[in-house]
């Protein structure tokens, strides 16, 4: 049953980036932020999968996730992910960084939870800022201001605590490029959290 209800899930996934595709083709909907939408969407669909779903599960749909973004980038099929102006493997890395935030909290949801979301939604966020104020000040705030409000709806620990870890956090999102914070950020947030919960 878990195979089946994964494998709908899946195509779910899939069917939503097709939809997203067809639409940036159609009407030449601006990659970053398709790319953005995306991110979010993956980052929830992991979120749904770690859940519900056995830890074996969520290893092989983190691992094919993988590969189907690998051979998209290779046959440009999903080219509202891939076709941005900056050079990055960040589509390959997400669940990738998901995978490895997910086994070092060993699926505990306090810990890879805020670790996704942190990943899913602070960094668009950030990006999002960035693209519109050119200022790297406001996207890193941004990016620590949204990262503290998950860590204190899915985390118990106390304001400057949370404070301190959405700074770190922000810092390690800025000393890493091509997409490469996408593995770090949620092994570094799984990291802090095992640590301190």
């Amino acid at each position: 049953m878990e195979i089946i209800m994964i494998s709908i899930s899946s195509l779910g996934l899939i069917a939503i980036f097709s939809i997203f595709e067809v639409f940036s083709r159609k009407y030449n909907w601006n990659p970053e932020e398709m790319r953005r939408i995306a991110h979010i969407f993956g980052a929830m669909f992991g979120v749904g999968i770690g859940l519900y779903f056995s830890k074996t599960i969520f290893i092989i749909a983190a691992v094919s996730f993988i590969g189907l973004m690998a051979f998209s980038r290779r046959k440009h099929i999903f080219n509202h992910i891939h076709k941005v102006s900056r050079k990055t493997y960040g589509e390959e890395l997400l669940p990738l960084g998901l995978l490895a935030a997910y086994l070092i909290g060993n699926a505990d949801p306090q810990i890879f939870v805020p670790a996704f979301l942190i990943t899913g939604i602070s960094d668009p966020i950030s990006g999002f800022v960035i693209n519109k104020t050119r200022n790297r000040l406001f996207s890193f705030l941004s990016f620590v201001a949204s990262s503290a409000i998950l860590l204190l709806i899915f985390t118990p620990l106390n304001l400057p605590i949370i404070l301190a870890i959405a700074l770190l956090i922000g810092i390690v999102e800025q000393l890493f490029t091509y997409g490469a914070d996408n593995l770090m950020v949620p092994i570094a947030v799984a990291l802090i959290l095992i640590k301190i919960l």
